[in-house]
């Protein structure tokens, strides 16, 4: 058993009051009762150490494991990003090349429809009524 150390402590009369209800309640005197629940406030705090201790570690173990996979997928993004890019930009410059310079306005406005409806068709969503007036 645990040696007993006498300590002096001061109450407030609310908590004089709390203490001698909870020890009435559970039978203890004040002195087991101030034990008792100095004991369960301790075990509390510990627990919530422990929890913030845990909590931190799994945060921790999660940002490890899901790193990799997040670079991953903004590497793909981009490459699919860069590749769109050209892909459009090498389109547009064949076009020009090929429609004659009287008619280079309507290929302007042709382009630009169609850059807005990839645009609408990545956000999958024809909610904007600006966006729906210019795809017209």
């Amino acid at each position: 058993m645990a040696i007993s150390l006498q300590k002096q402590v001061r109450f407030t009369s609310k908590q004089i009051e709390d203490i001698n209800r909870f020890a009435e309640i559970k039978g203890y005197n004040f002195s087991e009762a101030v034990r008792e629940l100095c004991d369960k406030g301790l075990q509390i705090q510990v627990s919530n150490d422990n929890i913030n201790l845990v909590a931190e570690i799994i945060e921790e173990r999660l940002r490890s494991i899901l790193k990799p996979q997040v670079e991953r997928l903004a590497a793909i993004s981009a490459k699919g990003a860069i590749m769109s890019a050209t892909s459009s930009y090498l389109n547009a410059q064949a076009i020009v090349d090929f429609v004659p310079k009287e008619r280079r306005r309507e290929f302007l406005e042709v382009y630009e429809k169609a850059r807005l409806k990839g645009i609408a068709y990545v956000k999958n969503s024809y909610a904007d009524s600006e966006l729906k007036e210019r795809l017209k």
